[in-house]
């Protein structure tokens, strides 16, 4: 029982970054990314690779300096 609440958190913490994540690419403005595509690109990355895409833009705006 604890071990199933457990996995539930962690889901629900999980899909909470994702949608965190989503959300921070939806309000930067298409200017702050570098190609004319970049945004469009991003939000299919997002959609198709879940949680890896949310941790790979999440990367990368730490390396950008939180500019995107």
């Amino acid at each position: 029982m604890t071990s199933m609440l457990l996995l539930l958190l962690i889901a629900f913490g999980l899909m909470a970054f994702w949608i965190q994540q989503f959300n921070d690419l939806m309000s930067c403005p298409d200017e702050n990314f570098p190609g004319k595509h970049d945004k469009i690109l991003w939000v299919a990355i997002l959609i198709a690779l879940s949680l890896f895409g949310a941790l790979t833009f999440w990367f990368f705006k730490r390396s950008r300096g939180k500019r995107v």
